[in-house]
């Protein structure tokens, strides 16, 4: 009972859980996009259980053609794929269907996020093509997530972070190429 102290009801309880959520996905694309930071703490380790997968990522996208942008980009979808699966429950959580009108914190947590993907997709695209290539960048990820955590991308990667981290980088970084 003591949470119910601090909130009206189970969903506002969710809600301010959701929210932390986004505000920790929000800092694990942050910290992928800028080369500087890095991935780090229990995100970057269990995205495949390597300190070094940013760097990778960022040699194995410069090496197919893209630029310092492009790699970027891939490695926020491999940290948002890894934030999934090192959080299934929350990350489940955060995208659950809500009230018509979600709390405002957890509106603008959620953009956040969002607009750190937004914000790399601008620098890469036209202004006119942004919105809907990184709505089609965050789709691509999301569905990776979604079809990893369920176990659909066959037996050989079911609770294989390495292998789904690895299949992940490859797609995004195809992805990237073919723009």
């Amino acid at each position: 009972m003591a949470p119910y102290r601090h909130f009206p009801d189970k969903d506002a309880l969710l809600a301010a859980v959701a929210t932390v959520g986004f505000e920790r996905l929000r800092a694990a694309l942050e910290a992928a996009d800028d080369p500087g930071r890095g991935v780090q703490g229990s995100v970057g380790e269990t995205m495949d259980g390597r300190s070094g997968l940013r760097r990778d990522v960022e040699t194995s996208a410069a090496a197919g053609g893209a630029g310092e942008g492009q790699a970027a980009l891939v490695a926020q979808g491999v940290a948002y794929i890894g934030f999934a699966a090192a959080h299934p429950g929350l990350f489940r959580l955060m995208f659950r269907t809500c009230a018509a009108e979600p709390p405002e914190a957890l509106a603008a947590a959620s953009s956040g996020a969002f607009g750190v993907l937004s914000h790399r997709v601008a620098a890469l695209m036209p202004p006119e093509r942004a919105t809907d290539e990184a709505l089609r960048c965050w789709a691509l990820v999301h569905g990776i997530a979604v079809l990893a955590l369920d176990g659909l991308l066959g037996a050989d990667l079911r609770g294989n972070r390495e292998a789904v981290a690895a299949l992940a980088e490859r797609l995004l970084a195809l992805d990237a190429r073919g723009r």
